[in-house]
């Protein structure tokens, strides 16, 4: 009898405690056949930080949700102006907010809403606005400059 080789194992996830958690929480998620080499975990399309890893559980923190720019207005908007950015977790210090290569002055900054003021010197065009929070995430959106 010839022997024949099995395919991996796929891994099971059986429970995850504590359920709910919060933001910066440690969690346990509880399962088989994990493997022993420490993979990777999204948590709400975002990496979590493991802290252990072994075939039976793995123990991470939960990391902050993605932020997501909603709305920009006035779009377009005219070079000088005050523009006014909505949207979900931002967080509450401020970041920094680029259009293009240039960085913006800061007016306010909320969890949802962000005002920056548009320098004179923009020329007219399409531009991406990116925003970076505190922690180092990102989220962008395009502007048009008239």
């Amino acid at each position: 009898m010839r022997p024949v080789r099995l395919p991996p194992l796929s891994p099971v996830i059986r429970s995850v405690f504590p359920n709910p958690a919060l933001v910066g929480q440690s969690i346990r998620i509880f399962g088989s056949d994990l493997g022993t080499a420490k993979g990777t975990l999204t948590i709400g399309g975002q990496s979590a930080s493991i802290t252990m890893w072994t075939p039976y559980f793995v123990e991470a923190v939960v990391p902050p949700p993605s932020p997501v720019i909603r709305a920009v207005y006035p779009n377009p908007a005219k070079p000088g102006s005050i523009v006014s950015v909505s949207g979900i977790n931002f967080g509450t210090m401020p970041g920094t907010v680029m259009l293009g290569t240039t960085s913006l002055t800061i007016r306010s900054w909320s969890p949802y809403f962000v005002s920056v003021e548009l320098p004179n010197s923009l020329t007219t065009g399409t531009y991406t606005l990116q925003m970076t929070m505190r922690d180092g995430q990102t989220t962008t959106a395009k502007i048009t400059i008239s």
